[in-house]
């Protein structure tokens, strides 16, 4: 009879042992496919969070801050000419974070990567027209202080010598009395002028479409105003110098506020051409939000099923124990 035959005859203890050893190896197996199975979950769950979790929380912040770039964009442009010491730098730095948020972006398609530098490109030269128009603003605003100086300063004159050639009929009398007729209209045109350019500043450096020609009411404001000095009599000799001071003032106020409306119509159409940029951002931008979502119950339904897996593997694998034992 063979040892193994010899064993089974053997003994209670002999049987007993037989099954703890069984019953070991079983439980043996089972910890052993459980083991296994969950280390792969737990090899799978690390890979997804080092590839796809760390990919969605930095495009989460990416996109987090890019949003807050555009926000920060909107009021640089609108607040561009309170900013006539700090726009440079500030166009600087938000270009700068702007171009380092689309470098950072986990993004693949090509199409999507060039509608976020086109959106650059088109900010970056918004925000340099801005500082152009603030170069002119500054000009106009010398001149318009310099003409209301000079236009005080020739009523003041007139006024005090008004007084003392009141009851005097000479050519130059009658030339102080004309010019304190006409002063106040000059000076009424000049505050037109500059409340008319208020309101063009208003209208061309917004979003709305513009429905006035505020540029060729001001320059016929501007005509006016010249011709009336031009038509200022001169017989008395010493206001001469300064009506020909006003008249070159003038002059220069009209090519500053003409380049203004040249660099302000450019403005206006490169904010337009902006906004249509920026939808196709934000539309990317929700794109790559919902592919975020996406993303995000991928894991979830990969995580499940890993872990479904490993537990019909354990259950199928201890069935297959327990049938064997018994």
């Amino acid at each position: 009879m063979s040892p193994i035959a010899q064993f089974f005859k053997g003994s209670i203890i002999n049987k007993a042992i037989l099954l703890i050893a069984l019953i070991l190896i079983s439980v043996g197996g089972i910890l052993a496919v459980n083991t296994l199975s969950f280390f792969d979950v737990k090899d799978s769950l690390e890979s997804m969070i080092d590839r796809d979790v760390g990919q969605i929380l930095e495009n989460t912040r990416i996109n987090h801050d890019f949003i807050n770039s555009i926000v920060a964009s909107d009021l640089l442009i609108h607040t561009f000419t309170e900013r006539e010491n700090t726009l440079t730098a500030q166009k600087n730095q938000l270009i700068n974070e702007i171009k380092a948020d689309i470098g950072s972006f986990n993004i693949d398609e090509i199409t999507t990567k060039k509608i976020f530098q086109e959106y650059v490109r088109k900010l970056d030269k918004l925000l340099a027209q801005c500082a152009t128009i603030n170069s002119i603003l500054k000009e106009i605003t010398t001149t318009e202080t310099l003409l209301d100086t000079k236009l005080a300063d020739l009523d003041e004159i007139v006024v005090e010598k008004e007084l003392t050639t009141a009851v005097d009929d000479s050519e130059e009398a009658e030339s102080i009395k004309q010019l304190a007729i006409m002063l106040p209209g000059y000076r009424e045109i000049y505050f037109e002028i500059i409340l008319e350019f208020i309101h063009a500043k208003s209208a061309y450096l917004g979003p709305k479409k513009i429905t006035q020609n505020y540029e060729q009411k001001i320059l016929s404001l501007l005509e006016e105003f010249d011709i009336g000095l031009n038509a200022m009599p001169i017989a008395w000799q010493e206001i001469s110098p300064h009506v020909l001071n006003l008249i070159d003032l003038t002059s220069r106020y009209k090519s500053q506020l003409t380049k203004a409306f040249k660099s302000m119509r450019a403005f206006h159409d490169q904010l337009e051409a902006l906004r249509l940029s920026q939808k196709q951002v934000i539309a990317e931008t929700t794109k790559i939000n919902n592919q975020i979502i996406q993303n995000t119950h991928a894991i979830h339904r990969k995580t499940s099923e890993n872990i479904t897996s490993s537990i019909r593997t354990t259950t199928l694998l201890s069935s297959l124990i327990i049938l064997i034992l018994f």
